[in-house]
Formats: C-alpha cells, structure tokens, sequence
C-alpha cells in the first residue's frame, strides 16, 4: 500500500481498516468488489494487517455486505476517481466506440449488446450508489 493508501484507511475506525484495506486492494486487482472475506487471500489479510498493525482475524468481523462495507466502496471509489457517468461523457463514449471498436460500421448498440451479453461483473452489479 501508498502511504496515501495507509492515510485513507487510518482516517477511519479501527475496527474496520483491514476490511477497507481488502476492499481497496481486491478491487484494485480485481476491478469489483469482494463479496466475502472467503475472497481474500489468507496471505493479503496476513500482509494488509501487518502494514496497518493490526490482527488478520479482524477481517471476520467486518460484514462484507452491510451499511459500512457498502459506504467503504463508496469511499474507494471517490478515492481512486471514479464518478458517475454525465451526459458528456457518454457522448465522448460513444464517439470513442464508434472511431475505435466500430470502424467497420457495427452500431453502438450491437457492441453494447454483446457487453450485456458477456456481463463482466462490475462494482455496480452488486452495489448501487
């Protein structure tokens, strides 16, 4: 972890830091979130808890699905810079599929249909924000 990282996660309580710390990490090397701390590695948890001097069977009392959790991944989302889509960026979106994955003249919509169709997880098939 950065020590920006070790900032953001000992802004919080205690108790907590090493679930926001696997949160963090999973999705940074996953692109979602974990569901449970079944998840986890054994060995991250050893690591994570080490660099924040902390106990790793700490990580079975955080609550992967509860209030905290899900405002955790709010948070590592703020925090690393993801936002909400706006309009404009939907549109530069779209000019960027259009230039670069449909050149040979599909439409916008067969692309986003075979996304739908694959269904890569993302955070937001698990967490509405």
């Amino acid at each position: 972890m950065s020590f920006a990282d070790i900032d953001f996660i000992n802004s919080k309580p205690t108790a907590t830091r090493l679930g926001l710390a696997s949160q963090l990490k999973f999705f940074r090397a996953c692109g979602f979130f974990a569901g449970d701390s079944a998840a986890i590695l054994n060995d991250a948890t050893d690591y994570l808890a080490e660099q924040l001097g902390v106990h790793s069977d700490e990580l079975s009392g955080y609550d992967f699905g509860g209030r905290t959790a899900r405002r955790h991944c709010a948070e590592i989302l703020q925090y690393l810079g993801f936002r909400r889509m706006k309009r404009g960026d939907r549109e530069t979106l779209s000019c960027w599929i259009i230039g670069e994955l449909c050149p040979s003249g599909q439409s916008v919509s067969v692309i986003l249909s075979r996304r739908q169709t694959k269904r890569p997880i993302s955070p937001g098939d698990r967490y509405d924000f």
